[in-house]
């Protein structure tokens, strides 16, 4: 079996930028997920936006799993007051949601690796956010 070691710093570093680009931008509430073909943070804006991707989530077979708090030491970490992560699970757990390579470089769920969790290959999370 071949392990790979894998910096998360900078995967860390850039849901960091993109949370503290939106503060400054002014906004106060936003559901985060990590996007793996553009190797980045994607944003949704409102509820409305966020639920039409549960129901595309559900429409994929991916359905909720669980609602965790963040730890409020990572949340200062990240500059953020609130964080709750939403953990959504394919119905296959054989499926993989994450661990992408691209171009060599292995994707992982940053925004949920940046609050804590680690998801398995099966889920994936969204990470909704007080500024």
């Amino acid at each position: 079996m071949h392990m790979k070691l894998i910096n998360l710093l900078p995967g860390i570093n850039m849901v960091r930028q993109f949370l503290s680009d939106d503060k400054n931008n002014g906004v106060k509430h936003a559901y985060y997920v990590w996007d793996y073909n553009q190797n980045g943070v994607l944003a949704f804006d409102t509820e409305a936006q966020f639920q039409l991707n549960v129901e595309r989530y559900k429409k994929q077979d991916v359905h909720f799993s669980k609602l965790l708090t963040v730890e409020a030491a990572t949340q200062r970490s990240m500059g953020v007051t609130k964080a709750t992560i939403h953990v959504f699970r394919d119905a296959n757990p054989n499926s993989v949601l994450t661990e992408f390579e691209i171009n060599g470089v292995v994707q992982l769920d940053y925004c949920g690796v940046a609050f804590g969790y680690m998801p398995a290959s099966c889920e994936m999370t969204v990470i909704e956010i007080e500024l």
